[in-house]
């Protein structure tokens, strides 16, 4: 729901909760006793009075608990998922507008977006802490010209990286932003020298967004008002929107909140009605798990937002660089030196985008830099074939790399050389740096032998042939 839609509903919810003193309750429950429906059971399970009962959810790696918002009551709950109960903070958020939530996956702070800009959601009390983000996200630059950051309405941390992404759409233009944690503004010029990531394909409206650690694929709810949902993937390189399954597939509509758990389960939550669900990755199919809201003296809807913790950060592939020399001294003045480099991807099963190799050298003493200069560099393939970047190393992969270069200098004068292989997995960057290699000019005197003949040829029978030799120092 965006931020021109509610206001006239805020208004008139605002004059009531005027008239409310009632206390608000610590806690309420949800039906769960009567659970007894196959969690894969598409039907959404009944008790005996016709109400809806909670669905278990997957297991979890550690913290088993997600954190919601309501957004009629401005109120942050926290679903138990054990106990399948939802708990009330102590205070509402003090700001309107809260439609994302995110949780940064190392210090594990809920950082909220509220309309036009960042906060940090306190989720002992329940408040929205602005003060670290006094200015609002700002406004950019890109291939739709100048666009407002005024409504941001998912927000999800890029597990692997720590990058923040803001979902926006203003005027039927879908995009996304990168938010910067240092001061709760956007990145500038980080898409290819644009402010922004215009989204395009067959979407109506991005409501939330959500990162899979192991696979970098970032979902999101497309949530056409009317009609049903579907889940999509974003490209966040090229901003290509592609649907999971069948258009509508989801088989719910306002699906407004998204979030991957430490299972790596994706789940949604409905704005209206408030439900809990999960959503399968391959088909875009929501399953029913739980009513939210529905008990105690106040009750709560419109559920915008959902995070969870996510799952935990998995390492790189592993990379691997070693180089050497075939030409580790040459006699002064010196001259030109070869290296050979290897790069190997260690990983079993997964593949990296090689997407720079760089030979980096540093001279001893310093000024003996001036006598440097890079003449050649190449790599080939196990084929021999000639290898150009980007290029996707598969597993246990090797690809050669040779590097010719030619320093001057004097007796004693050295050069340490080094090769880093740039790559990146599912977006994700990866950085190696080879063993140092040492190549030095020394003092070996040398000698220059050159030869002659003075009688090429004789007639037959032959004789007595002549050779001139030259020894120089």
């Amino acid at each position: 729901m965006t931020q021109v839609r509610e206001l006239g509903t805020r208004r008139a919810l605002a004059a009531v909760a005027a008239l409310v003193t009632a206390v608000v309750p610590l806690s309420f429950g949800l039906a769960s006793a009567e659970t007894t429906a196959d969690l894969f059971d598409p039907a959404r399970p009944l008790d005996g009075n016709g109400r809806a009962v909670d669905r278990p959810m997957a297991p979890t790696d550690h913290e088993g608990f997600c954190w919601l918002v309501a957004d009629s009551g401005d109120r942050l709950t926290k679903y138990d998922r054990a106990t399948r109960s939802e708990t009330p903070a102590l205070r509402r958020l003090g700001v309107e507008f809260v439609e994302a939530i995110a949780l940064h996956p190392g210090s594990g702070d809920l950082y909220a977006a509220n309309a036009d800009r960042l906060g940090i959601v306190d989720t002992a009390t329940g408040a929205f802490d602005g003060h670290k983000y006094p200015n609002p996200f700002g406004t950019g630059e890109g291939p739709w010209d100048r666009i407002d950051f005024d409504d941001v309405d998912g927000l999800a941390f890029d597990p692997a990286t720590g990058t923040l992404w803001g979902a926006q759409v203003r005027s039927g233009k879908n995009i996304l932003i990168q938010i910067d944690l240092q001061n709760g503004r956007y990145k500038e010029g980080v898409f290819d020298g644009h402010d922004y990531l215009p989204l395009t394909g067959d979407i109506t409206h991005i409501d939330d967004i959500a990162i899979e650690t192991s696979t970098g694929f970032m979902y999101a709810s497309d949530s056409p008002d009317p009609g049903g949902d579907t889940l999509v993937k974003i490209d966040t390189v090229t901003g290509e929107v592609t649907a999971v399954g069948n258009v509508g597939q989801m088989g719910t509509t306002d699906m407004e909140g998204l979030t991957i758990d430490s299972s790596g389960t994706l789940i949604g939550t409905n704005g209206h009605p408030g439900e809990l669900h999960t959503i399968d990755k391959d088909s875009g199919k929501a399953t029913f798990v739980a009513d939210l809201g529905r008990e105690g003296p106040e009750t709560f809807d419109d559920y915008e937002a959902v995070a969870c913790p996510p799952p935990a950060i998995p390492p790189p592939p592993p990379l691997r660089v070693t180089k050497s020399t075939s030409t580790p001294t040459l006699p002064e003045p010196g001259g030109s030196f070869s290296y050979e480099a290897q790069v190997t991807n260690d990983s079993p099963d997964r593949v990296i985008t090689l997407t720079a190799i760089e030979d980096n050298w540093t001279a001893n003493p310093p000024l003996a830099g001036s006598g440097t200069q890079d003449l050649t560099s190449s790599c080939t393939d196990g084929e021999g074939t000639a290898v150009a970047f980007p290029y996707d190393l598969a597993s246990e992969e090797t690809i050669q790399c040779a590097f010719t270069q030619r320093h001057t200098g004097e007796e004693g004068n050295s050069w340490t050389d080094t090769v880093t292989a740039q790559a990146t997995h599912h977006g994700h960057p990866i950085t190696a740096t080879s063993n140092p290699v040492t190549v030095t000019i020394d003092d070996t005197p040398t000698l220059q032998i050159t030869k002659s003949t003075s009688t090429p040829t004789l007639p037959e029978p032959g004789g007595s042939f002549s050779y001139e030799a030259q020894v120089t120092n």
